[in-house]
């Protein structure tokens, strides 16, 4: 298994901080792709990647990564026990939005899951099966609302309903567990207002939530909605952003005890 991610900016922090060393802690293989170009949609880590993953065996098997809000929480053994469970050749992420095209919701399965939505921040699947779908759904197919141009999640929100036999959701965040809050939530608030007192006001909410909802323990975190160990922690939203900062999640970080 080869963990795959791509970066601007070598020196962010969350990279540095997060993904890089727990990868490093865990004997985690990283290939780091590098995009120094003018980085106007998240659909160009479609791009760079489908363009690596052309030239490697078919039958590998990569984990793809975003690159500043993630880390590790084990190594491969228990990621491969756990993908090959799914009985899938592409396993992705979970989350409680439909974002960024709410519409979707309604062609979802699965209404009862809490992390019931597709998210495109870490994905694993077989190298062959990934480049066919790159192949068959191209990155800026026209047959996709333009204005949604700048995120691959609704790129790849598509190609999930379209190929729902051969791609799997992590519903019960077995591998993968995401910390994206309603959208609701912060949808009102400018983020680059530092001041703005609803920005600590849902930062002690959030606190208050994840609380509720995971267990830190021995280096790694207990999903309570789902009762699972995650392998891989992804922090989306300027909320989460603000939370790897501080001291909320210093325990999972094995790599700095």
């Amino acid at each position: 298994m080869r963990v795959v991610t791509l970066i601007t900016n070598a020196n962010q922090k969350g990279f540095k901080e997060y993904l890089q060393p727990s990868c490093a802690y865990h004997d985690l293989d990283l290939t780091v792709l590098k995009y120094e170009d003018r980085y106007t949609t998240h659909r160009i880590k479609d791009v760079v990647l489908y363009q690596y993953l052309k030239d490697r065996p078919q039958k590998e098997i990569v984990l793809f990564t975003d690159a500043h809000d993630t880390a590790f929480l084990s190594g491969e053994k228990e990621i491969m026990e756990k993908f090959r469970s799914f009985g899938t050749p592409l396993v992705f992420s979970a989350e409680i939005n439909c974002w960024p095209f709410s519409d979707l919701a309604e062609r979802y399965p699965e209404p009862g899951k809490h992390f019931r939505y597709l998210n495109s921040g870490a994905f694993i699947g077989e190298v062959g099966y990934l480049v066919d779908l790159y192949e068959t759904y191209p990155t800026f197919s026209p047959a996709y609302d333009p204005v949604y141009n700048w995120s691959n999640q609704y790129y790849w929100h598509h190609v999930y309903l379209e190929n729902q036999d051969t791609i799997a959701i992590d519903h019960n965040c077995e591998m993968f567990f995401n910390t994206s809050i309603p959208v609701e939530r912060i949808d009102q608030i400018d983020f680059r207002v530092g001041d703005d007192p609803r920005i600590a006001a849902l930062f002690a909410e959030e606190i208050v939530r994840l609380n509720n909802e995971i267990v830190f323990s021995n280096d790694r975190i207990m999903s309570k909605l789902t009762n699972t160990w995650p392998c891989h922690l992804h922090l989306p939203g300027p909320v989460s952003k603000l939370l790897m900062k501080g001291e909320y999640f210093a325990s999972i970080k094995a790599w700095e005890h």
